[in-house]
């Protein structure tokens, strides 16, 4: 499934496809998400030591979604925001997040 802003390195073929901007950001970033299925998302912010350090919900029915994260709780550094599928506990993607001063 494609949309105006969809390149071809974003087609997958996988359920869920997630991409962060701006990236490094320094107070938010928003994802894009593209859901093959509706699904509950549970979001989990880690640092490079592996601690959750933040983390948020999201219900999202199929389709293209775009979330903000505030990252006003995150010092500066190099994290991941890990999703997890909520009604299975399946780890569906990680992506880096870069956040500057």
């Amino acid at each position: 499934i494609l949309s105006p802003t969809t390149s071809v390195g974003d087609i997958l073929d996988e359920e869920v496809m997630i991409k962060n901007y701006p990236n490094p950001f320094s107070t938010n970033t928003t994802f894009k998400i593209y859901l093959e299925r509706s699904m509950n998302l549970m979001v989990n912010i880690i640092d490079i030591n592996g601690r959750k350090v933040d983390g948020f919900t999201i219900n999202k029915s199929q389709g293209f979604h775009e979330v903000s994260y505030q990252a006003n709780k995150l010092s500066k550094g190099n994290y991941f925001a890990e999703f997890v599928n909520t009604a299975d506990k399946s780890k569906l993607k990680t992506v880096k997040m870069i956040k500057m001063d």
